[in-house]
């Protein structure tokens, strides 16, 4: 009876390995495959955006997206420093010459800040991803380079990065950001930096906050190289990355994620907030629209709704770009898809000079 047992117990073990490696090689099958991949993977979950990077990657031998990034432990990715005179974008706009450099400490330009304080000088940190950054633009055309001029006496620090989250932004603030003494923190808001938030691959492998007793746990920390995820991607299960596609779609659907993303969001812009008034400073969020907010009829955009609960509730200062960029359209014909042009850059930083001189935010702090 002893050895009865032990046979089906062992053939019910067999069954179960074949069965696995049966469904292990379907899931191999069905991503290897154009047309199911393409069927199967969206952009709302992290197996999706791997998987998607390597097929990126696989021919071209590329670590990470772009030449201008490198590999960031804590971050996921940043800029690399000292890049001079890069031509950039040449894919994503039709004319003219777009370049790129950064600092000693892989902030976009030329100029070096000290983190000891001018004198007599204002001092503005700008945080936010490729909208911030200037994705499709040369450094003197992002929205920070236009404040600092119109500003004049002020430096207009811009520490965005492509691709990032909310809570990359806030292991930027903390890491480096606090450093700079500002007396300004401008959080460059756009909504699809909150689903970026539970994700712990997009661009590239990321950190990512879970939420426990009320607080925050970073976890995917420290982020391992793209060499890592390159040697070790064949050891992955496949299965597990078709079940989670599949888990998250339907967490979607459900409404499920959409409710942990506005409680995650919370959280990390509570300590955002929390980290910029510890140093003395004062936070401004501006909601960036994209495009398709700029073309969208409804009255709130997809993220705008939100952005102004979460403020009003928090007594933060912000400002909402879309209405007057809807206006401007009309005037100037701003793109309708990818990133911002030059024009809108300007027009943002003007509207950000005014919001910045009617709260009086750079007037509070004491020289």
């Amino acid at each position: 009876m002893k050895k009865l047992m032990t046979g089906r117990y062992f053939r019910g073990i067999l069954y179960a390995l074949y069965l696995l490696l049966f469904l292990e090689a379907v899931s191999r099958f069905v991503l290897l495959s154009d047309k199911t991949y393409t069927l199967l993977t969206g952009d709302r979950d992290s197996s999706s955006w791997r998987i998607r990077w390597l097929k990126r990657h696989e021919d071209i031998k590329v670590k990470i997206f772009y030449r201008f990034d490198q590999h960031s432990p804590s971050r996921g990715w940043a800029l690399k420093p000292l890049i001079r005179d890069m031509t950039v974008f040449a894919d994503k706009i039709k004319t003219g010459r777009k370049h790129l450099n950064t600092n000693l400490k892989g902030i976009r330009g030329i100029a070096e800040y000290p983190y000891e304080r001018i004198p007599g000088k204002k001092r503005i940190l700008v945080i936010g991803d490729s909208f911030t950054f200037g994705d499709g633009v040369s450094d003197e055309e992002t929205y920070s380079s236009y404040l600092e001029r119109l500003l004049g006496n002020a430096e207009v620090i811009n520490m965005g990065v492509h691709g990032y989250g909310h809570d990359q932004m806030l292991i930027y603030l903390k890491e480096e950001g606090v450093k700079y003494s500002p007396d300004v923190v401008i959080l460059g808001f756009i909504d699809d930096d909150m689903t970026r938030n539970l994700f712990y691959f997009r661009d590239f492998a990321k950190p990512v906050y879970a939420l426990k007793n009320g607080g925050l746990r970073l976890t995917h920390s420290p982020v391992e190289s793209p060499e890592h995820y390159l040697e070790n991607e064949f050891f992955r299960l496949k299965l597990l990355d078709v079940f989670h596609i599949i888990k998250q779609g339907l967490l979607w659907k459900t409404g499920y994620n959409d409710d942990l993303k506005n409680k995650l969001t919370d959280a990390i812009l509570d300590e955002f907030v929390a980290t910029v008034k510890s140093i003395g400073a004062e936070p401004l969020f501006v909601y960036l629209p994209t495009p398709l907010d700029i073309m969208s009829p409804l009255q709130f955009a997809r993220g705008e709704l939100y952005f102004d609960n979460y403020c009003s509730s928090r007594k933060i200062t912000s400002l909402s770009l879309r209405n007057y960029f809807k206006r401007m359209a009309k005037q100037y014909g701003f793109p309708t898809h990818g990133h911002w042009d030059p024009k809108e850059h300007y027009r943002a930083a003007e509207m950000i000079k005014n919001m910045l001189e009617e709260s009086k935010l750079l007037s509070f702090r004491a020289e």
